[in-house]
């Protein structure tokens, strides 16, 4: 019983986390203590284990190259259940954003995307002036067109590197000047709300 307990009391020992540790080392100059940076997020994580590692190292190299290419991030996330995160599915999507400091690099310009597979539920949202433009209340309806279809199949490559090519076209759209709701065919129904 002893050694079971000793066992045990290592194992957590082992388990706690660097920072701890860290924390508590007396530094002998706390102004030459460099800032923390924050936890490097990758474009594309797959916690559902949707994707074959080889299609989410492809996807992670298009949304890399494109986010670089217009200077707007651009983000999937899946996971089993939202509700580890948050009780609504916009509120994780803030939350990881606001987390890993998503757009640093961009001036704030990101779209994200996130799926969650327990209710088979998304959500994508748009931030900064470029994210806003390409999602906004008319325009999303071109990106959600390019995708969704897929998703209603199960293609979760396809579904994803489809997002990635309307957010593409969108951001190209928005460069040139051209109209980013063009094609949106939106509607205003008689309570006053859009409708696609």
């Amino acid at each position: 019983m002893r050694l079971l307990i000793l066992l045990v009391c290592l194992g957590l020992t082992l388990c706690l986390p660097a920072a701890f540790a860290e924390d508590a080392a007396p530094t002998e100059d706390a102004a030459a203590v460099e800032e923390t940076a924050a936890p490097v997020f990758p474009y594309v994580l797959d916690q559902a284990g949707l994707l074959r590692d080889s299609q989410r190292e492809a996807l992670e190299d298009k949304a890399a190259a494109l986010s670089e290419q217009h200077a707007c991030g651009l983000y999937i996330v899946t996971v089993e259940d939202f509700t580890a995160l948050s009780s609504n599915i916009r509120s994780a999507v803030k939350g990881i954003q606001s987390y890993y400091d998503l757009g640093r690099d961009t001036d704030g310009n990101l779209v994200i995307l996130l799926l969650s597979m327990n209710d088979r539920d998304y959500w994508a949202e748009g931030s900064g002036s470029s994210g806003e433009a390409i999602y906004s209340v008319e325009s999303s309806w071109l990106i959600e067109d390019a995708f969704l279809d897929n998703f209603k199949s199960n293609d979760w490559y396809g579904g994803f590197e489809d997002f990635l090519d309307a957010c593409d076209s969108q951001l190209t759209k928005l460069e040139n000047g051209e109209d980013v709701n063009e094609g949106a065919d939106i509607i205003t129904g008689p309570d006053g709300l859009d409708y696609h």
